[in-house]
């Protein structure tokens, strides 16, 4: 039962739309129907500037790192023998309901953002060495390539290698595990993924038609 509740407050706090309230108070404006649609800092960004992209990005991080980092503290007494066996296994699922909120906000009916920001910040505090170097490929490639999406996928690409080589003791069950971050991101990506095999993805500052999903 304590598990379940701290999964609900991880998810609640994760779905908190922090895109949306940022451009309504600064620029006063409904991000939901301007740039590409999408409540993310990548959209902030385009339709506000960087100072409250960046500002929107580390709200949405320590979304996701907060409950976990919280959680840390406790994990031990809040095992499952069957859902989370071990206290990484229960940080993972509050990182997950984290992640959750943000993609499928209850604020926003059931619709989010990407996930990105939320997801990095729930791994930083499990896994800080993997998610560091993962921040400096993510820097890498968006300076070469100048498109978010395509360095979102190729930073949560990483995880899994950098948590069996940095953090995971060359533990291939942690790599397994760490798979989990690609996957999702994958998934909330996916029509970026189509756009990019297509040849279509815009960049970093291309504007964007509302009707297309960033």
């Amino acid at each position: 039962m304590r598990l379940f509740v701290i999964l609900l407050a991880s998810y609640l706090l994760g779905s908190l739309p922090t895109a949306v309230l940022v451009a309504k108070r600064v620029a006063g404006i409904n991000i939901l129907e301007h740039g590409s649609g999408n409540p993310g800092a990548s959209n902030v960004f385009r339709l506000i500037g960087p100072r409250w992209a960046i500002a929107t990005f580390m709200v949405d991080v320590l979304k996701g790192y907060l409950p976990v980092w919280l959680t840390s503290k406790v994990a031990a007494d809040l095992l499952h023998p069957l859902l989370a066996p071990t206290p990484i296994a229960v940080l993972g699922w509050v990182g997950f309901a984290a992640f959750l909120g943000h993609v499928y906000s209850p604020f926003l009916r059931f619709k989010g953002g990407k996930g990105a920001a939320t997801g990095l910040g729930a791994m930083f505090a499990i896994a800080p060495h993997s998610v560091t170097t993962a921040i400096v490929i993510y820097g890498i490639t968006l300076y070469l390539w100048k498109t978010f999406a395509l360095a979102t996928l190729i930073a949560g690409a990483s995880i899994p290698v950098l948590l069996y080589f940095l953090e995971g003791d060359r533990h291939l069950p942690t790599a397994l595990w760490g798979l989990l971050v690609p996957t999702l991101l994958l998934f909330t990506h996916r029509k970026n993924v189509l756009r990019l095999l297509q040849g279509g993805e815009h960049g970093m500052n291309e504007p964007m038609d509302k009707h297309e999903d960033e």
